[in-house]
């Protein structure tokens, strides 16, 4: 099942990062969202993300390029995607060297994500089915409890409860109201 995938959205935009995770709920997955470079890769080594989107421009002394490279060490296998509203052909090529499997410009178009999400999702469902074969093709690997209350507690530290739960929805009920939503925002 889809609400199995935990995704993660990098971005200092707080409206491009609860659009893109809102979208990306609708569809049925697990979000988890950082609003830089050094809370994607804290958030990284507790918690393992099917796909990690990262945006490229990013304040802090850390953007999406020195973001991923960290990530790729942590997790070598990892799934990133590099969002960007500044493309360049050399921001591409160096995103592309350094192992993401996308470079996408905003803005992002909600049902593109999902068709991509959706495939890289199934490119994954072969190693899940690998290392587990009594599981369905769709369900990842379970997270031990310690490693999901990690998760957790990274998400809201001091709470020790998570959020990011999928939506109650289908897939294309709030779609419009958050294309709406971003039209008017600055983009990094």
């Amino acid at each position: 099942m889809k609400t199995q995938w935990r995704l993660l959205v990098v971005d200092d935009e707080e409206i491009m990062r609860e659009s893109l995770a809102a979208w990306l709920r609708e569809d049925g997955y697990i979000v988890d969202t950082a609003s830089g470079g050094r809370e994607a890769v804290e958030l990284t080594r507790k918690c393992e993300y099917a796909i990690h989107f990262v945006d490229l421009k990013m304040p802090g002394g850390m953007d999406g390029i020195e973001t991923m490279i960290e990530i790729r060490r942590l997790r070598p296998e990892a799934c990133l995607i590099i969002i960007t509203a500044y493309a360049t052909v050399d921001t591409a090529i160096t995103a592309i060297k350094e192992g993401a499997q996308e470079y996408i410009v905003k803005p992002c178009n909600p049902e593109e994500i999902s068709m991509l999400v959706s495939r890289i999702i199934k490119v994954k469902k072969p190693a899940a089915r690998k290392h587990h074969p009594t599981q369905e093709a769709d369900a990842p690997i379970p997270l031990s409890r310690h490693h999901q209350q990690e998760c957790q507690d990274a998400r809201h530290p001091g709470t020790g409860a998570g959020g990011g739960q999928p939506a109650e929805h289908g897939a294309d009920s709030g779609r419009e109201r958050h294309r709406q939503g971003t039209g008017g925002a600055r983009h990094s």
